[in-house]
């Protein structure tokens, strides 16, 4: 479902935040998307122990994925075709949120989008008029625990 809304490019870089214990990580690589193309971000450090042993080739980086800036190091001016999101967000203030969107969106190319996914029937972010829009997939109940992904992308100008 993330990999489908997110439309990742093999061609391209995909950046991926909170892979947890690498399942869409996994997907991606089978979907065809290179491990050498492929950027996650793991801020647990068991987590980024276990995925540096699953995936050798991926630019994995121990992080926090909300000071992206500072902790992409040689991919922080990197231009993404999709980021893919498994963190955490609704455990954040609305306003931190709201900044996470805005920054992962600066980092995708044309036509890229953030796919956040959510175990909440509401969005974690409304729309913000200027700045970006919001769409959901459809909710995914054979999932456990049942989820869908909430799609971004940046309104267009």
């Amino acid at each position: 479902m993330m990999i489908k809304h997110g439309r990742p490019d093999p061609e391209g870089w995909t950046l991926e935040l909170g892979p947890g214990t690498g399942v869409i990580t996994e997907e991606l690589i089978r979907s065809g998307i290179p491990q050498e193309r492929l950027v996650c971000v793991e801020f647990e450090q068991h987590f980024y122990d276990l995925l540096k042993k699953r995936f050798p080739r991926v630019n994995l980086i121990r992080g926090d994925a909300f000071d992206l800036q500072n902790t992409l190091g040689e991919f922080a001016d990197t231009k993404f075709s999709a980021v893919l999101s498994g963190v955490p967000v609704l455990l954040i203030s609305e306003e931190k949120r709201r900044r996470f969107i805005e920054d992962c969106l600066s980092r995708v190319r044309p036509g890229g989008n953030l796919t956040q996914l959510s175990y909440s029937f509401t969005s974690p972010q409304k729309s913000v008029p200027g700045s970006f829009t919001v769409e959901k997939s459809p909710w995914v109940a054979f999932n456990l625990p049942p989820g869908r992904v909430w799609i971004f992308e940046k309104e267009a100008a």
